[in-house]
């Protein structure tokens, strides 16, 4: 679920054909849990890569909060969650000047 700098909230729809990754028997990794969205930028690998390594890692579900630039993932289990923050992004050198 994303929450926008005015409040709202927008739930992301898993990609066309996803099927259901069983993570109940997987542990929480928060060092793997770390690790998989800065391998997903430097990488550039698509969404369904992203979810399935931090479904690897015990993830169930994540929140991104807008206003604070955080995201949390959660295992659905008591305590297993991992919070950090979201980095500014780096101005485009493309872009027009405003």
């Amino acid at each position: 679920m994303y929450r926008g700098v005015d409040g709202g909230t927008w739930n992301e729809p898993c990609p066309p054909g996803w099927g259901r990754l069983e993570t109940a028997a997987v542990p929480f990794d928060a060092a793997a849990v770390q690790r998989a969205p800065r391998h997903h930028a430097a990488e550039h690998t698509a969404c369904e890569d992203f979810l399935t390594e931090i479904a690897a890692a015990g993830v169930t579900a994540y929140n991104v909060h807008m206003r604070t630039r955080t995201c949390t993932y959660r295992s659905g289990r008591p305590r297993e969650e991992h919070m950090e923050s979201i980095p500014e992004p780096e101005p485009d050198p493309a872009a027009p000047a405003p």
